[in-house]
């Protein structure tokens, strides 16, 4: 009696020891979510404080992947007992519980050097703050040969990234004048009125996006009580901490969310979207592929998938041909000659396909790392099924319909 008793008490505080898996999953689940703001606001203000103090430093910033929470739990409970013929001899009792909880987030670092600029260009915006104006430049071209009187809005200060405006525009940050108004690539205008009006929606559009004045920063200090938020960073120019307090909240959460939109933002002539239609005896198969500088990759890919659909084909075709052969009068000898010429050329088919897939795959590997992203589309449900290559970011900006 008092054996079973001891067994009940083991299991009873094996299992309060651990407790209930899914409760603890979710209450790391919650926890590992809601430090996911934390962490990029914390990025925010570390950068902030860096430009802030060095301008010209190289920002740091990084995509936030996939997360993952795990929660594992032990337990168990061994009961010993040895005896003789006349009595007990000896008793052992013992047991154990763990829990193991693992968090973990993917990141993504920004190494491209034109993301690097845009993004140091907008630090150093909402550090050193923007001041635009509207001057009168005389402007002559081939196309006119009298001088052109243009409104162009620049900086009022000196700026040493002086193209950054240009580039936040060039990728769509900020909105663009219309094609009509400018001349091309610039923010020349030709009437004084459009650019008036432009201008006072750029300066609304980039306190917005680009705020400034919203932070608290001091040098071998300590926030104060009042901060929400802090940060600390520590260069060649000192050891500085960064705080919010609660009215430059929702700036931050602006600057934070403009850091991230630019740290995936790409030009949208940097993209060609392209086609590629193959014919086939039970449907058509479009290949719809976007890359970047160059269509090799997609026409590589396009020519080993019509290429790999020829030899299945051919397959199908030796096989029907195969199952055909007894109806076609033969002797035996003849019937065991073709199956046997036919599956001798089925099988060095099945080799070249086997053969293409990994060229497939290889290409995959390739396109995976950001060269180009290709995505088949199927018409028919009959066809071969190739690898879909994920697609990442960027918008189209042509369209090319190879043969």
């Amino acid at each position: 009696m008092k054996t079973d008793l001891k067994m009940v008490i083991v299991v009873v505080l094996a299992i309060c020891l651990t407790g209930c898996t899914h409760v603890q999953l979710r209450k790391s689940n919650n926890h590992q979510v809601s430090s996911l703001t934390e962490l990029l606001y914390g990025q925010t203000l570390s950068n902030v404080a860096m430009i802030h103090c060095t301008p010209g430093a190289l920002p740091h910033v990084a995509i936030i992947g996939a997360g993952a929470t795990q929660v594992t739990d032990g337990k168990g409970a061994a009961l010993g007992l040895s005896w003789n013929d006349t009595s007990i001899l000896g008793e052992t009792l013992s047991f154990n519980a763990s829990r193991n909880i693992g968090q973990s987030w993917s990141i993504l670092p920004i190494t491209d050097p034109d993301r690097l600029l845009r993004l140091q260009c907008a630090l150093r915006f909402m550090t050193q703050g923007y001041s635009l104006s509207i001057t009168e430049v005389t402007k002559q071209t081939d196309d006119t040969p009298l001088p052109q009187l243009r409104f162009r809005i620049s900086h009022c200060q000196e700026n040493a990234c002086e193209n950054g405006l240009n580039e936040l525009l060039r990728v769509g940050f900020l909105t663009r004048p219309k094609a009509e108004q400018v001349d091309e690539g610039t923010l020349d205008f030709q009437l004084l009125e459009d650019a008036q009006t432009y201008l006072g929606k750029l300066l609304q559009e980039m306190q917005c996006k680009l705020p400034t004045c919203w932070y608290g920063i001091a040098l071998k200090g300590k926030a104060p009580k009042t901060a929400c938020h802090q940060a600390t960073y520590k260069g060649c120019c000192g050891a500085y901490v960064i705080w919010v307090d609660v009215a430059g909240i929702d700036a931050l959460s602006r600057a934070t969310r403009s850091l991230q939109e630019l740290a995936v933002l790409e030009p949208s002539s940097s993209f060609v979207t392209i086609r590629r239609l193959i014919k086939t005896t039970e449907g058509e198969l479009e290949i719809i592929g976007t890359t970047r500088g160059s269509i090799g990759a997609m026409q590589d890919y396009a020519d080993i998938l019509e290429k790999e659909q020829q030899l299945v084909e051919l397959k199908e075709k030796n096989q029907q041909e195969l199952n055909s052969i007894k109806s076609q009068g033969m002797s035996e000898q003849e019937q065991f000659q073709k199956e046997a010429d036919l599956n001798k050329k089925n099988d060095q088919i099945q080799e070249n396909i086997d053969r293409l897939r990994e060229q497939r795959n290889a290409l995959y590997e390739l396109n995976s790392q950001g060269a180009s992203k290709i995505t088949p589309q199927f018409s028919s449900p009959g066809l071969i099924n190739p690898i879909a290559i994920p697609t990442t970011g960027g918008a189209p900006s042509a369209t090319v319909l190879p043969q």
